[in-house]
């Protein structure tokens, strides 16, 4: 169910967050580009590439969702930038794995599985009208200009399952900055703590604590740690 598709309402007060959204795209993608290019035989530099242009996608549908002012393109927005948001937790994990030199159990059968519940994901988003299980309705919340999700049991999958990828992700990360050679342990543990950033700013959003009411300032914060793991990357080839 979908509510107040039609009304407009004023954009003032969500333009400083999709501005800022929009310049974090650009930085994102730069990354991606900088990487891509500079550093591609570095340890885990494919993957953190496609890292970052899921966090390009996030970051960017956040933006104009926060922008835009007629609620069914937000809403269409929001489904957009899912093609981002699905891709990050898995591709973190993958990255991490391949970080602290685990590539062995980055195999097909493993990336398959692992795809499994984004996918789903994807689809069910694209879907949702049809039986509201990400979204079970939507509103406008006309004093903030947002949109309202009343969210659906499998969204509640989603998040643990993200949450889950992200933070194995981030404990390996650690557990290399710890444990291993000095070259290794500043740039492992700056990251594995840069990496904590995103998950506790969506927890904030989810709890309705966001400093921009209605706006996940998640992606934001991964692009704070793109630009950790590019200076690490930069620095030691990792």
């Amino acid at each position: 169910m979908t509510r107040s598709k039609t009304t407009k309402v004023d954009m003032g007060s969500n333009l400083v967050p999709a501005l800022i959204m929009g310049v974090a795209a650009v930085f994102a993608a730069t990354i991606a580009v900088y990487v891509t290019h500079s550093r591609w035989q570095a340890h885990g530099s494919k993957t953190f590439s496609l890292l970052m242009l899921g966090v390009m996608v996030w970051v960017a549908g956040a933006g104009l969702e926060a922008g835009l002012p007629v609620p069914a393109t937000k809403i269409l927005a929001a489904k957009l930038s899912y093609f981002g948001i699905v891709s990050v937790p898995p591709l973190w994990l993958v990255f991490a794995m391949r970080y602290v030199r685990h590539d062995r159990w980055v195999t097909r059968r493993f990336l398959a599985a692992l795809a499994i519940v984004p996918v789903v994901t994807l689809v069910l988003v694209l879907t949702t009208e049809s039986h509201g299980l990400v979204w079970r309705s939507t509103a406008l919340n006309e004093t903030s200009g947002t949109i309202v999700y009343e969210h659906g049991w499998w969204f509640w999958i989603w998040t643990g399952f993200a949450y889950g990828a992200i933070m194995i992700g981030t404990l390996m990360v650690l557990s290399l900055g710890v444990r291993g050679r000095a070259v290794y342990r500043r740039q492992g543990i700056a990251i594995g703590v840069g990496a904590m950033i995103p998950w506790i700013s969506n927890l904030i959003y989810l709890t309705g604590n966001s400093p921009w009411p209605g706006v996940d300032p998640a992606p934001l914060a991964f692009t704070v740690v793109g630009a950790i793991v590019a200076w690490a990357l930069a620095r030691c080839g990792l």
